[in-house]
C-alpha cells in the first residue's frame, strides 16, 4: 500500500514484470510441450528460448528485488537456490540441444 510500513515505488514495476514474464514463460511451456510431443523442427529454439528466458527472468528478479530495502534486508535462500538452478539447466541443456545428434534425429518434422 503506497505509504505504507514497507512500500517502495518498484514493487508495481517488478509485480508486473514478475506477471508479464510468468505468462510468456507459461505459454512458452505449453508450444514447447506441443512442439516435442509432434517432434517438430521447431522445437529445439523455443526450447533454448524457454530455457534463456527463465534465467534472464530469474536474474532480472533478483536484481531488481535487491534494490527494494525491504527485501534486500531478508534475503530468500529458495529464490537464490532457484535462480542458480534456473542458469545451470540453461548452461548445461541449451548446448546439449544444440550439438546432439539425437535430438536433430528426433525432431526433423
Amino acid at each position: 500500500v503506497p505509504g505504507g510500513e514497507h512500500y517502495h515505488p518498484l514493487y508495481g514495476p517488478l509485480l508486473i514484470f514478475e506477471v508479464l514474464g510468468n505468462i510468456l514463460l507459461f505459454g512458452l511451456t505449453l508450444l514447447a510441450a506441443w512442439l516435442f510431443f509432434s517432434k517438430r523442427r521447431w522445437f529445439p529454439r523455443v526450447y533454448i528460448a524457454l530455457l534463456l528466458g527463465n534465467a534472464l527472468i530469474l536474474v532480472i528478479d533478483e536484481i531488481v528485488g535487491g534494490r527494494i530495502g525491504y527485501l534486500a534486508a531478508s534475503p530468500d535462500p529458495a529464490s537464490t537456490k532457484e535462480l542458480v538452478r534456473g542458469i545451470l539447466h540453461a548452461l548445461i541443456w541449451c548446448p546439449y540441444v544444440l550439438k546432439s545428434r539425437r535430438v536433430k534425429a528426433t525432431f526433423v518434422r
